[in-house]
């Protein structure tokens, strides 16, 4: 992480990725959606091979991106919270929001966002 200082103002640069190894279920592409991924997974192991499957089975599938886990991730389990709400739900699952922040810690983030929260 870099902060750049700007008069008043404190900038962080956050490199969204997780050291979590590469695994059915999550992108290859490190990104903010790999890093939710990977502690989806965490949270429910049960999750990640439905979900790998289905992608696999899709005709004709766009070219592979990290958002397709992610809002599978969102469209199979939560649904009732739509798009715009799924990265504020993954903090409300008690379960998910833990995994959160441990990987937020490992990767030396979690005081930037604890700063710029409070």
């Amino acid at each position: 992480m870099n902060q750049v200082a700007l008069g008043d103002t404190q900038l962080c640069v956050i490199r969204w990725e997780t050291d979590d190894r590469p695994a059915r279920g999550l992108p290859e592409k490190q990104a903010l959606e790999r890093l939710v991924c990977a502690a989806v997974v965490a949270a429910y192991p049960d999750r990640p091979e439905p979900l790998q499957r289905w992608l696999e089975s899709r005709p004709s599938p766009p070219d592979a991106s990290p958002k397709e886990h992610a809002w599978s991730y969102m469209a199979g389990w939560y649904p009732e919270h739509g798009c715009e709400d799924f990265y504020v739900q993954v903090w409300r699952d008690a379960r998910i929001a833990g995994e959160l922040e441990a990987r937020l810690k490992t990767a030396g983030v979690w005081a930037a966002i604890e700063q710029v929260a409070s």
